[in-house]
């Protein structure tokens, strides 16, 4: 996922103009440094009984990962601390067949 854009500052002469953008120039700068905005949805994963492997797509190692869609009822739970490929993959358990979206980051 693209990076989110530094604030563009308009040069101006406008004094309320500048004190605004000095206002929200560093909220902004710390919300766009949160990881969890640097994710991705993975869509209609499906997970059988077991082990499933799955590719994320971040082009770097995981940093968390959540359900925002499951379509069942499941136990779910990740086996990362064993994968050798996280930078590629999640390792996901599930205690029965179902499918899910992800939000990994």
């Amino acid at each position: 996922m693209p990076k989110i854009p530094a604030l563009r500052r308009v040069r101006s002469q406008d004094k309320d103009l500048t004190q605004l953008q000095d206002a929200v120039a560093t909220p902004l700068a710390v919300i766009s440094r949160k990881e969890i905005l640097g994710g991705q949805l993975v869509e209609g994963v499906e997970l059988a009984l077991g082990a499933t492997s799955i590719p994320h797509g971040l082009q770097r190692d995981l940093i968390g990962w959540f359900v925002v869609r499951q379509n069942g009822n499941a136990i779910i739970w990740d086996s990362q601390d064993d994968n050798a490929l996280s930078s590629r993959t999640l390792v996901l358990n599930a205690s029965a067949a179902v499918t899910v979206s992800l939000w990994v980051f």
